[in-house]
């Protein structure tokens, strides 16, 4: 895992039975999407856990407090999974090749995603878009060099 993503905070659960913690992704009615000790993302029933808590995850691992398996279930999640649900919901919706057709699949994406699967990959885009406009910066200014010099 990166060096930032080790200083990053991420929000956990304890068991009340087990007293393991359980790494949270959001809640849906009276369910909590958790990464489990094995890595596996599952929904639970919330009156099995005490209340969410901001933990460093530095501080949870050198505590084995969560395992190395569910720091990855957490990142597969984001990255893989949230990409290709994304990937999925472009295929299915029709799309205009316009500003409204993207706000629809943005619309749809806010819809069946995760706040945290739509936030990462809302992150993703922009910083795609991000680096596309400062290549077409770079490329358009090596022009204007260029045709200045003639």
């Amino acid at each position: 895992m990166r060096e930032s993503a080790m200083n990053e905070s991420k929000q956990v659960c304890k068991n009340i039975a087990t007293g393991k913690y359980f790494l949270f992704i959001e809640e849906i009615d009276e369910k909590l999407l958790l990464v489990i000790p094995t890595g596996e993302v599952k929904p639970l029933d919330a009156s099995l856990f005490e209340d969410i808590e901001e933990v460093n995850i530095t501080n949870l691992l050198n505590n084995c407090l969560i395992t190395q398996q569910q720091l990855d279930g957490y990142k597969k999640f984001l990255e893989e999974d949230s990409l290709g649900l994304f990937q999925e919901i472009m295929e299915s919706v029709p799309v205009k090749d316009d500003e409204d057709g993207m706000i629809e699949i943005f619309n749809t994406a806010q819809e069946r995603m995760s706040k945290e699967q739509y936030k990462f990959v809302s992150n993703c885009l922009t910083d795609r878009v991000l680096r596309e406009k400062r290549k077409q910066n770079k490329e358009s200014m090596g022009q204007a060099e260029n045709g200045a010099c003639r």
